[in-house]
């Protein structure tokens, strides 16, 4: 039985359009999934890129107060220790004959300092660059010393002590602190 042309061209048509609709519903089907699959593989992604981030950061964090922790561990070396007022006057004299300068005691709060700082006014004076030596003296010293203010002023020159350089005097605001008991 044949058929008869006109009937197989719309059979074919109808066969080629069921398959290209078939074909389109098909694409469109596996292009949701694709999109989808693409979608949840992205969000994993994201959350991958999160958790490592903040492995990251608490790794960083870690070394961070690992660092800190070092750092901190001589940190009460650096403050005065308990009653040693006296020794902090000593050693203040000290520095001013090491470096050749007069020094006194303006101000201070050692019988009675609060939250462990210790403020200490000292009026120094000597050749210019003696004041100066005693300034670096003090920045070295074991303790830590804040200088809080300096005023510099000429000082009186003596021209008998057959020494020219000249002469200055200085005001030194510094701060330290004591551990508390």
């Amino acid at each position: 039985m044949k058929m008869s042309p006109l009937k197989s061209i719309i059979v074919f048509t109808v066969i080629l359009a069921t398959v290209v609709v078939a074909l389109i519903v098909g694409a469109f089907i596996v292009q949701n999934k694709i999109v989808a699959g693409s979608m949840a593989v992205n969000e994993q992604i994201e959350r991958l890129n999160k958790k490592r981030l903040t492995a990251e950061n608490l790794r960083s964090n870690l070394a961070l107060a690992k660092d800190v922790k070092t750092q901190i561990a001589n940190y009460d070396s650096l403050l005065l220790p308990q009653s040693a007022e006296l020794e902090l006057i000593t050693d203040l004299e000290n520095i001013a004959a090491k470096n050749k300068v007069n020094q006194r005691i303006d101000a201070s709060n050692l019988d009675n300092y609060t939250n462990g700082k210790i403020e200490i006014t000292l009026n120094v004076s000597g050749t210019y660059t003696d004041v100066l030596k005693y300034i670096s003296s003090l920045e070295q010293y074991k303790y830590l010393i804040t200088i809080e203010r300096i005023d510099f002023s000429p000082g009186a020159s003596n021209p008998t002590d057959g020494n020219s350089q000249p002469r200055a005097s200085s005001q030194i605001k510094i701060s330290l602190y004591a551990n508390p008991e």
